[in-house]
């Protein structure tokens, strides 16, 4: 029986996506809405997470999606059980600890309230390639 491998389409904004492309990033958190497009709680082992890089482009840059393939699924009750058990820089390459790192989830509108009830998901990735 051969297992079915969802594609999900992911916006992440451009200092997020550079750390994906270089490697910095290697662990994808969301906080699922069952019964949404954004039931992140779904996503299983050797699906593929396509990133789409948002918000402004100063430099003009030609936009390219990056494909990784989720290697590893941990579903967590809270943040500060996520990062007992994860290593922060690998999540939150740019905060400089936990607490700054919560901040910036904090920071993204009804994400809060969603961990809350749903929780929160940590998504191991290994890169496939580039889309141009």
């Amino acid at each position: 029986m051969s297992k079915h491998i969802r594609v999900w389409q992911l916006n992440v904004t451009l200092p997020v996506y550079y750390d994906l492309m270089e490697g910095k990033k290697r662990v994808e958190t969301r906080a699922p809405e069952p019964g949404t497009e954004k039931d992140y709680g779904e996503i299983k082992w050797g699906d593929i997470l396509i990133f789409n890089a948002i918000g402004e482009n100063p430099m003009n840059v030609k936009r390219s999606r990056l494909r990784c393939m989720a290697n590893g699924i941990r579903r967590y009750s809270s943040l500060e059980e996520m990062f007992q058990h994860e290593d922060f820089s690998k999540i939150a390459p740019q905060s400089k600890s936990v607490q700054e790192a919560i901040k910036t989830y904090d920071s993204f509108p009804g994400v809060k309230e969603r961990i809350e009830k749903y929780g929160i998901i940590a998504v191991d990735l290994i890169k496939i390639d580039t889309i141009y």
